[in-house]
């Protein structure tokens, strides 16, 4: 949120000359002494980036925090610790006003202001910024389920994605069908897919993927097998012209058998305080799941 300089105007430990640093690095650096006085001192400072960089006046205003010369440096040595806090309050929400601004531009121009990548080999720093249109379903639910917002960007991304949100079934902590029932066809909510390498995997990696029926039973189906997985993962729903992966939210039906029904109790782990051992110690809670085997896609009733 608060504007990133490439350099910056400060002053000496006894605060009798201007200098310049650059803001490279994790801390920056000192570059150069540069005068007494504010107006030479943002002056020189332009000059020397000028013939360093190459930049042209609008890029070097953009690039250099001259905010330290807004005070002589007398009043600067007058300055309590109260001034100089509350001036960089001031600085600060000045910044976050800024950044607001510009961020409510972005979202009412169709880009997302949350979600960039930067632009390799430039500098000063720039970045890539990506459509909101091409959010994610699970990024979609985030900000459409936001009950609290901390600026009002974030009311304005709430605002937009909450008529594209799905809503989603909670875990009902419950079972699902009959051990050793086969052929099984149920509509699930997707939840997520889990990726892990593995030795003992066929093709070395191992599918896990997650669903809610519409009663909030967790149904956990894993598999080796990348044709077994490419099968669930990419589905065709309806009014779409093509398949494409699945997203948190949406609806499928699946066909298989009920291998088993997990009762999951954690422990929890307490030191005992005459002999400092640690003892396993039931929680009293239990998570129940069902394990699903030979799972594959119906390709029916297939709904954002």
């Amino acid at each position: 949120m608060i504007k990133e300089y490439s350099y910056a105007i400060r002053f000496g430990a006894e605060t009798k000359m201007y200098t310049l640093w650059s803001k490279g690095g994790h801390y920056g650096y000192y570059i150069k002494n540069l005068s007494t006085k504010p107006d030479q001192a943002i002056q020189k400072a332009k000059e020397y980036i000028a013939d360093f960089e190459g930049w042209d006046e609008a890029v070097i205003q953009e690039e250099l925090d001259i905010s330290t010369t807004e005070y002589t440096l007398e009043e600067i040595r007058r300055r309590t610790q109260e001034q100089i806090l509350q001036d960089s309050i001031v600085k600060k929400e000045a910044n976050i006003a800024e950044w607001v601004r510009r961020s409510l531009q972005q979202i009412e121009d169709g880009i997302n202001p949350f979600d960039k990548e930067p632009i390799p080999n430039t500098y000063p720093p720039q970045y890539n910024y990506f459509p909101l249109d091409d959010m994610g379903q699970k990024s979609i639910n985030y900000w459409a389920n936001l009950t609290e917002f901390k600026s009002e960007v974030h009311k304005a991304m709430h605002d937009y994605c909450k008529p594209n949100s799905i809503e989603l079934i909670q875990n009902a902590n419950i079972h699902f069908g009959n051990v050793g029932d086969k052929k099984v066809r149920v509509r699930v909510q997707f939840v997520s897919l889990d990726r892990k390498d593995s030795p003992y995997a066929y093709a070395g990696t191992i599918f896990t993927f997650r669903f809610h029926t519409e009663d909030g039973a967790r149904i956990i189906f894993s598999t080796s097998s990348w044709d077994a997985a490419d099968r669930i993962d990419w589905q065709l729903f309806t009014k779409e012209s093509k398949p494409r992966k699945l997203c948190e939210g949406n609806w499928i039906t699946i066909e298989g058998t009920i291998k088993e029904h997990i009762n999951f109790e954690p422990k929890e782990y307490v030191t005992m305080e005459t002999s400092g051992k640690q003892v396993e110690m039931p929680t009293g809670k239990v998570y129940k799941s069902t394990k699903m085997i030979r799972v594959k896609p119906i390709g029916e009733n297939n709904d954002t």
